[in-house]
């Protein structure tokens, strides 16, 4: 009887000693904040010069998405204005826009977070206006 208990209280502080392992990994992860602007170009149908300030380009309201791969590791949803705020762990990653519509037609960037703020990425997206 006395082994057993031995025997269980053992199993429970190693199991108890491998949760608290995993969870400092997990908590000691790194974290980037990638912040940027979708933009919609072009608006009007023929550019003039100088530039018709009302054909800039616009900001896009959509869902982003962080890819490693075919994972996805992140997702957010840009303001009005296109502006977005991602928060992924440190790696690289492609950013796509525009959830898959022929158009607008955004491209996709790629980003290597490896510090903890990545300001003023631009992910351009084209409206097929010709």
């Amino acid at each position: 009887m006395n082994k057993v208990l031995i025997a269980l209280f053992a199993a429970a502080i190693l199991l108890g000693a491998g949760f608290s392992i995993y969870k400092m990994n997990v908590r000691n992860v790194m974290h980037a904040v990638i912040t940027g602007r979708v933009t919609l170009s072009p608006v009007c149908p023929v550019e003039r010069i100088p530039p018709d300030p009302r054909c800039a380009p616009k900001g896009y309201e959509t869902d982003i998405q962080a890819l490693d791969g075919n994972s996805v590791v992140g997702t957010t949803r840009t303001g009005a204005d296109g502006t977005f705020r991602l928060i992924v762990p440190y790696g690289t990653y492609t950013i796509e826009a525009g959830g898959g519509a022929v158009y607008p037609r955004c491209s996709p960037i790629t980003i290597i977070a490896q510090s903890p703020v990545l300001n003023g990425y631009a992910i351009p997206c084209d409206t097929g206006i010709r």
